[in-house]
């Protein structure tokens, strides 16, 4: 049968000693969290490591403890345990040492906002083929990476018209399959090149849509940076 635990003797006394809560000498406080973070290290049983996280709740836990032990990082990597008992103690022990450290004046500091996803104000025209509507989708995507809808728009389209002219009858399996083919290759190239993007976004730019000649052979062997 498994141990339950893997902590030494004494640091088990640590923990469940009934007087550990009331050691108000500071360095007293500081070694006592200090054995304690190290034990949290070095548990490898979900039931011993939610020992040592209730024992830091009861502990004398001061802000400049929390940053000389850096116990926030140490006790944050558990919020995920795959032990639900784990996980629980660990968060928590996180929000009571944030209010701790909002008590005692010190600034929360916020995770960075993620940035706000890029909305097309151009709407892909329905064509009535799902294969020709994804494709100027992927393509706009694609194409509006680091350029504007107006852009992108006309040039995801324009290389999407070429693409059909090459292969007009998707419904026949070796068109669409070829047709499919090239997409990709085309997307890959565009993605991994910001110069390639560039140039066909300005080629769509400054001619009349329908009659853009869209290079094939030319996008499709620019090598990718």
């Amino acid at each position: 049968m498994p141990e339950r635990s893997v902590l030494q003797p004494q640091l088990l006394q640590l923990i469940f000693s009934p007087n550990s809560r009331h050691r108000r000498d500071n360095d007293g406080a500081m070694e006592e969290v200090r054995g304690l973070v190290k034990a949290l290290t070095k548990a490898d049983q979900p039931e011993a490591i939610a020992d040592v996280l209730r024992a830091l709740a009861k502990a004398p836990v001061t802000v400049p403890i929390l940053h000389e032990l850096k116990c926030g990082a140490v006790v944050s990597k558990l919020r995920k345990h795959e032990n639900e008992s784990v996980s629980t103690e660990a968060k928590l022990l996180i929000k009571q040492w944030k209010g701790l450290a909002a008590a005692a004046g010190v600034p929360q500091t916020k995770a960075p906002a993620p940035p706000p996803q890029k909305t097309h104000s151009f709407a892909v025209d329905d064509l009535g083929d799902p294969t020709r509507q994804a494709a100027r989708k992927k393509l706009q995507a694609t194409l509006g990476e680091d350029a504007s809808d107006a852009d992108s728009y006309p040039a995801a389209e324009a290389v999407e018209l070429a693409l059909h002219r090459k292969w007009p009858n998707l419904q026949q399996p070796d068109q669409k399959r070829d047709y499919v083919a090239k997409l990709r290759q085309l997307s890959f190239n565009l993605k991994k090149n910001s110069e390639l993007r560039s140039d066909v976004n300005s080629c769509a730019e400054i001619k009349i849509l329908r009659r853009i000649r869209v290079d094939l052979h030319a996008i499709d062997a620019t090598p990718a940076r």
